[in-house]
């Protein structure tokens, strides 16, 4: 509940908010706003004398202060820091912003009688009772010669300096050039709120409070009635004219030294780190102490930080990317005194990060590839860097606009990796935070000509001419055949990845093999390479199934199969037909599985014989036997008859030239006069087999020259 006005800004309470809750309905009970960071505005502290608790909206940004502190605020609306470190509990062990001081309530537990914290081991443990308010009108005698005497001081100072100085221009000018009058009187408003505390008053503004009794009617008309010689007393003071009554161990020259303007700010000294939304400030604490300054201010984008001794970061969020912005640094000195210059950095957070999910390789040849980055665009990118570089050499371009972000890498090795960048450039040529690494291989170079270098009739041991540019490895494939009917079934590729030659083993005599190289970069593939080669031959098996067909009188047909393992490619057939009697042998070629004979000679027997022939010789030949149709014999030779008695003749001959056949019997038959005298039939009983296959169920005649003796007329 708030008891009265405090100082026409703030309010005290009996108590300040304990947790989030309270706090936010206190800032909506005063109308508190927020700061430009989106922070409460509603303060609650003890005021500077710790004889209330105060609760105001503040009026500036939220600060951030160092841990270890708890905070006061003056009559004037300041707020301050005091150290907290003796605190038996609850002292802040973080740094906090003022927003989150109801998470210390040791920081707000005031004993107000005795002007102390409650945490403070000094302080007893007792609390203001009723009627004892510390600022009623009952106030102890010395509370009010407290706050009398600097005032009284302050007087007799300006009546001295008037008669010691005389004249305005006969004033030495030391300590404090830049105070005027609105700080004289914020000094004395100071000093009534730490009712006469002159210890906690700042060493610069101690000979301001000396005391001197004399003449205090003379100080009083100087500093409260006439602004202007008030004015003129503190800038024409000299220290070596006052005495501080105070702090006898302070010396003027060691005052003015401490009360010195700092340096002006070096920019060059101050280390920038920028993210795509953020500025950080770093100021190297050397750079503090070589400069005499003790903290800094600086302003980005109407926002003012303030950066301590001990905290020297200064982090500025929520920024927009690829965005130049204007920061000034002040530097101030041990008393706050402000440096007469400050420096200018014009600072770019980063351009926004190239998205990595989105590919911009879009193809990939021997020796070039294509990028498109235009879905990578975004408006506070500039343009985008582009790195890529292999193992041995490394390159960069630009792609903006004017490329339409399009962009063909050329002259690269085919079958290459290679690692490509991207960074996304803003403003001031700033790059992204983060870029994108792809990786991608041109297409491997066809691999070279194929060549044997030794065969044996099981093995095949082939080379080729590697790839141009670089190459992972190869893929070998080899199809191999031998025949239908004797297969190569088991053979295996013997090859070492990345090597230019390979064996093919298990193979069987005179194998054909298609063999087929790819080269492989990643996941990418060469044109292939092809060619056939071959085992060593071996003479070819005997050929199979050899039949006789058509069958006549002069002619017959044959066919067969080729050997069931040929061992080579065959080239042809030898072919040789022999007349068992021994009157004839024919010898023919062929490269068909067929053959026709003709001119034959009927009823005769014939050895046919088939030999297959590859680049290793004839193999072993095949014979089969064939006995021509017969056909009606010659008429028979060497006829003679000859009468060897009246009634008897002796007839004579031999056999056909051509009897086409086996002759089974002879028809002897004797005429007189155009008459049948006698008619005698011969049958052979042992009669030769031309054939034994052809004739295998022909009767046995005997074989023996037929003539008989004819009787009779």
């Amino acid at each position: 509940m708030a008891h009265m006005n405090f100082s026409d800004f703030g309010y005290t309470v009996d108590s300040c908010p304990g947790n989030k809750t309270e706090y936010t309905t206190s800032a909506s009970r005063l109308g508190c706003g927020v700061d430009e960071n989106g922070r409460s505005q509603y303060v609650c502290v003890p005021n500077h004398q710790r004889t209330s608790l105060v609760e105001f909206c503040y009026k500036s940004t939220i600060g951030f202060y160092e841990k270890g502190n708890c905070i006061e605020v003056y009559k004037s609306g300041n707020l301050d820091q005091t150290s907290c470190l003796n605190f038996t509990d609850g002292c802040p062990d973080n740094h906090f912003f003022l927003s989150d001081l109801y998470k210390f309530p040791a920081c707000q537990a005031v004993n107000l009688l005795e002007r102390c914290f409650f945490a403070d081991p000094s302080c007893p443990n007792i609390t203001t009772t009723e009627g004892s308010s510390p600022e009623d009108d009952s106030a102890p005698i010395g509370v009010i010669m407290g706050i009398l005497v600097p005032v009284v001081s302050i007087v007799l100072l300006v009546l001295i300096t008037f008669v010691v100085c005389g004249r305005k221009h006969q004033c030495k000018r030391s300590v404090r050039h830049d105070i005027d009058t609105q700080e004289l009187e914020d000094i004395v408003n100071r000093n009534e709120d730490r009712d006469n505390d002159i210890t906690s008053v700042p060493d610069c503004e101690r000979p301001l409070l000396a005391t001197n009794e004399g003449n205090m009617e003379m100080q009083e008309t100087v500093v409260n009635e006439d602004p202007e010689g008030r004015e003129e007393f503190v800038r024409g003071a000299d220290v070596s004219e006052f005495t501080t009554g105070l702090d006898h161990s302070m010396m003027p020259s060691q005052l003015e030294e401490k009360c010195k303007e700092p340096t002006n700010p070096d920019c060059e000294k101050i280390k920038i780190n920028s993210t795509e939304n953020s500025i950080l400030l770093q100021i190297d604490s050397n750079t503090l102490k070589n400069e005499g300054a003790m903290n800094y201010e600086i302003r980005i984008d109407n926002t003012t930080e303030t950066l301590s001794s001990k905290e020297l970061n200064k982090e500025f969020i929520d920024l927009l990317p690829s965005t130049i912005y204007t920061a000034e640094v002040f530097s101030y000195g041990k008393m706050y005194q402000q440096s007469a210059m400050n420096c200018t950095l014009n600072i770019s957070t980063r351009p926004t990060a190239p998205n990595c999910s989105i590919s911009p390789v879009t193809n990939v040849g021997l020796t070039n590839i294509s990028i498109d980055l235009s879905e990578l665009k975004r408006h506070d990118i500039v343009y985008f860097l582009v790195t890529y570089f292999n193992d041995s050499e490394k390159n960069q371009i630009k792609i903006d606009n004017e490329l339409r972000y399009r962009k063909i890498l050329t002259g690269l090795n085919p079958g290459t990796l290679y690692t490509i960048e991207i960074t996304s450039v803003g403003v001031q040529n700033m790059t992204s935070l983060h870029n994108c690494v792809h990786q991608n291989y041109t297409v491997p170079a066809q691999p070279g000509n194929i060549s044997l270098v030794e065969k044996t009739p099981t093995t095949i041991s082939l080379k080729w001419n590697v790839s141009e540019g670089s190459v992972n490895t190869y893929n070998l494939t080899a199809s191999c055949t031998c025949s239908q009917t004797c297969p190569c079934n088991n053979y295996l590729i013997q090859y070492t990845s990345g090597s230019a030659n390979a064996s093919i083993i298990n193979l069987l005599p005179g194998a054909s093999c298609q063999v087929e190289i790819i080269a492989v970069s990643g996941k990418l593939r060469s044109i292939s390479q092809s060619s056939t080669l071959f085992a060593e031959e071996t003479a070819p098996g005997g050929i199979s199934e050899f039949t006789l067909q058509s069958i006549s009188t002069h002619e017959v047909n044959v066919t067969w199969s080729p050997p069931r393992c040929s061992n080579g490619q065959i080239k042809g057939y030898v072919l040789t037909i022999l007349d068992l009697n021994g009157a004839k042998s024919i010898k023919d070629y062929t490269k068909e599985i067929w053959h026709y004979f003709g001119n034959l000679t009927a009823g005769t027997c014939y050895e046919i014989n088939v030999t297959a022939e590859n680049g290793a010789g004839l193999g072993g030949p095949i014979s089969n036997t064939v006995y021509t149709t017969e056909d009606v014999p010659d008429e028979v030779q060497s006829l003679t008859a000859e009468n060897i008695s009246s009634t008897s003749i002796i007839v004579s001959w031999t056999k056909p030239s051509k009897p086409n056949g086996v002759i089974l019997k002879y028809r002897l038959v004797v005429k007189h006069e155009e008459k049948c005298v006698r008619e005698v039939i011969f049958n052979c009983k042992e009669c030769e087999r031309g054939c034994p296959d052809a004739l295998a169920n022909t009767n046995n005649f005997p074989g023996r020259s037929m003539e008989e003796n004819i009787s009779g007329k």
